[in-house]
């Protein structure tokens, strides 16, 4: 049988390693898909981590919008001057 306090001690462990690796040692955002709400013990206890970290989550979603989209020729071009 799991032990019940083994995803809670795995949050934590992910958690020391993202703030470790990022720096930041304060409160931050995380960013999630839009979809439909989960449901299950798993997600009610990561939330419920989540929100005792003090961070938040956040849509992400525009972000893999705007990188998945398929860009025409000119398009490309313009961003690719913009960066020189």
């Amino acid at each position: 049988m799991k032990d019940p306090s083994s995803n809670t001690h795995n949050f934590q462990k992910l958690f020391e390693i993202i703030r470790i690796d990022s720096g930041v040692d304060a409160k931050w955002k995380i960013g999630g898909l839009p979809k439909e709400k989960q449901l299950g013990p798993f997600v009610t206890e990561y939330e419920q981590y989540v929100k005792l970290q003090e961070c938040l989550i956040v849509d992400a979603g525009y972000f893999f919008q705007e990188l998945y989209v398929i860009k025409d020729n000119i398009d490309l071009v313009k961003k690719i001057q913009k960066i020189e």
